[in-house]
């Protein structure tokens, strides 16, 4: 997921289709948004991270992520219908 996002300008979208992301991370910057697919059940073995002004859109998926490490998630988090965000850490 990280290199998306590195290679995703300030203010776009990274789309995350279903499956579980090892070695992995998601640190949002600017105002991007990571977006799962519709319904999609994501697992991130990895830390999460994101600052104001970024969105992480669950888009009636679950997101899974964290491996203990301690940061910092100030998105915004939305997604229509059941959504879940799950972070450990």
């Amino acid at each position: 997921i990280q290199p998306g996002i590195n290679a995703t300008t300030a203010a776009g979208t990274i789309l995350v289709f279903a499956g579980t992301y090892t070695s992995d991370s998601a640190n949002l910057t600017g105002t991007q948004t990571l977006r799962l697919s519709t319904g999609a059940a994501v697992t991130l073995n990895g830390p999460i991270s994101g600052p104001l002004g970024s969105t992480i859109n669950l888009n009636r998926g679950t997101l899974t992520a964290g491996n203990g490490t301690s940061t910092t998630v100030a998105s915004r988090i939305t997604g229509a219908g059941p959504s879940n965000f799950v972070k450990q850490g």
